[in-house]
């Protein structure tokens, strides 16, 4: 499993590569949060898991070891004592927020279970790159 820091070292490259630097709007990866560009660390971040597990074997995280993006409300693969749940963390969501699964009405629903103990980033759609 990469560490954190690994994780954000492969979020910037991607970021860097992806956006013009000439540009009049752009803004360095460190200042993103500052300018009000979570989104972009976030998904700069989310895609960097995903290429880090693609070269790291299956994939599974622990969830204790996520980093602050995963519950972001981003959606990733999640697995407890039920099975495997693409969900979301809602941190608004009861006293302490709750992993909450869609059930494919735009309607969603807490997840069923236990707590997740692991996660992984969701694949790209076929015939996308990560």
């Amino acid at each position: 499993m990469a560490a954190h820091d690994d994780v954000e070292k492969v979020a910037r490259a991607i970021y860097e590569a992806s956006i013009p630097k000439h540009g009049r709007n752009y803004v360095p990866f460190d200042e993103l949060d500052s300018h009000g560009y979570e989104h972009a660390y976030d998904i700069a971040t989310l895609q960097a898991l995903a290429a880090i597990d693609a070269m790291q074997g299956d994939g599974w995280r622990d969830i204790a070891s996520a980093p602050p993006e995963v519950k972001n409300g981003s959606d990733v693969l999640v697995l407890n004592d039920r099975g495997m749940f693409v969900a979301a963390f809602d941190k608004d969501w009861g006293d302490d927020g709750w992993w909450l699964v869609s059930d494919g009405r735009d309607h969603e629903r807490p997840l069923r279970g236990s707590e997740p103990t692991h996660y992984r980033p969701l694949p790209p759609p076929p015939g996308e790159k990560p």
